[in-house]
């Protein structure tokens, strides 16, 4: 199962991670890009100015796709369950969580792709996340959503409007919050959850857009 004591220890683990790709190529301009679950974790990252500067991180750009600011409404607990998990959490961070995972093929419209997932045994395997992981997704996600003002790095938001797993709504918030440090691509044609990971029809425009903005973006 997936136990992390506080949020904030993944965002230490991305600017480990960012720190050591420094050292690779420190000349080059750092982009951070997050899917899902990820998205939600490089915004953290540009907001946080504090582990920035402890790490020697100039972040020149944040991309995320689906970004999961807010689940999607099959999966997000009501106010009486949050509530619930709020009064458990403090005694018993460990219980692990029953797997509130949509099928995986809900993530992919492609559904080759989905085949392709399934058959592998590292992707099939949901690890269940603790009470106290996913009450943190829950409570970061309105945290750093409620930060869009103070984002002082470019953004480029990808997100599909019908995707199941994540809202789109929040996001579309957080970019309009943004301002003029914000750019979106908004993705009419999938339901699938993984941008890069769907059909061509959908893969290209993305992965088009992402070059040609990191392109722009970089000193």
């Amino acid at each position: 199962y997936i136990h992390v004591k506080e949020f904030a220890y993944w965002i230490e683990d991305l600017f480990a991670a960012a720190d050591w790709a420094k050292q690779q190529c420190s000349s080059k301009p750092m982009f951070l890009l997050g899917e899902g679950f990820g998205g939600l974790q490089v915004l953290a990252a540009a907001l946080d100015r504090k582990l920035q500067e402890h790490y020697g991180i100039q972040v020149s750009g944040v991309i995320t796709l689906n970004a999961q600011l807010q689940m999607g409404p099959l999966q997000t607990p009501s106010s009486i369950v949050r509530m619930l998990l709020s009064f458990l959490e403090p005694c018993y961070p460990r219980v692990q969580m029953m797997n509130y995972q949509l099928p995986l093929a809900e993530a992919f419209a492609n559904k080759e792709w989905a085949r392709t997932a399934q058959e592998d045994p590292a992707v099939r395997k949901s690890l269940l996340l603790t009470l106290s992981v996913a009450l943190s997704m829950l409570v970061e996600g309105e945290r750093v959503a409620a930060q869009a003002k103070s984002l002082e790095v470019p953004l480029l938001a990808i997100h599909a409007r019908r995707d199941s797993r994540t809202d789109f709504e929040a996001v579309q918030k957080f970019v309009d919050q943004a301002g003029s440090k914000a750019e979106w691509l908004w993705i009419d044609n999938t339901t699938g959850h993984r941008l890069l990971q769907d059909y061509k029809e959908v893969t290209e425009p993305v992965k088009n857009k992402v070059a040609e903005w990191i392109v722009r973006q970089a000193p």
